[in-house]
C-alpha cells in the first residue's frame, strides 16, 4: 500500500508544479509589457486599415503605394504580435478603439483632394510615436521575447518613418 501512497503523492506534486508554472506563464508580463502589446496590436490596426483606406482612395500613386505596404508590412508584424500575445497569455483586443474608430471614420469622410495630406499628416504622427514606443520596449521590456519582438519590428517602423517623412516633405 505504501507504493501506491508515494505515487499519489508524486503525481499531485507534478499536478502542482504544472500548474503553477502554468499560472506563473499567464502573470509572467509586468503590466507595462502588457500594455505594449495591447497598444501595438490596436495601431497596428489601425495602420492596416487606414492602409486600406489609401490604397483605394489616395489621389497620388506614391501615397497608395504606402497604404498598400502598411497593410503588409503591418499585417504581418499583427500576426507576430497575435502568437507572442498567445504565448503570453495576453487578450488583445480585436478591434479599433473608439479613437481609431474616429480616426478612420474622419479619413473615410475626407474629399479626395485633401484625403493624401492628412493620411501623410497622421502617418507621420503615428509612426514618430510608434517608433519611439518600439525604442523604450526594445530596450527596457521585462519580458524577453516583448523586447526582442519590438527591437525585431524597430526596422520596420524607422523605414515606414523614413518614408513617410518623405512623402510628407513632397506635400508641402
Amino acid at each position: 500500500m505504501k507504493p501506491i501512497r508515494c505515487l499519489v503523492h508524486a503525481a499531485s506534486a507534478c499536478l502542482l508544479i504544472a500548474f503553477n508554472s502554468h499560472a506563473q506563464d499567464a502573470a509572467a508580463l509586468k503590466d507595462d509589457d502588457q500594455t505594449f502589446l495591447q497598444h501595438a496590436a490596436r495601431g497596428g490596426q489601425l495602420e492596416v486599415e487606414l492602409g486600406e483606406l489609401a490604397a483605394t482612395r489616395a489621389s497620388k500613386d506614391a501615397v497608395q503605394d504606402f497604404g498598400k505596404r502598411m497593410m503588409e508590412d503591418h499585417g504581418k508584424v499583427n500576426k507576430q504580435l497575435k502568437e507572442l500575445a498567445s504565448r503570453k497569455k495576453v487578450q488583445l483586443p480585436n478591434e479599433l478603439d473608439d479613437d481609431g474608430k474616429n480616426k478612420k471614420a474622419q479619413m473615410n469622410a475626407l474629399p479626395p483632394e485633401q484625403f493624401d495630406a492628412k493620411y501623410v499628416e497622421m502617418m507621420v504622427k503615428d509612426h514618430e510615436k510608434d517608433v519611439a514606443d518600439f525604442e523604450k520596449q526594445a530596450k527596457g521590456a521585462e519580458d524577453a521575447d516583448v523586447r526582442a519582438f519590438a527591437a525585431g519590428n524597430l526596422p520596420t517602423l524607422k523605414s515606414h518613418l523614413e518614408k513617410i517623412k518623405a512623402l510628407h516633405a513632397d506635400h508641402q
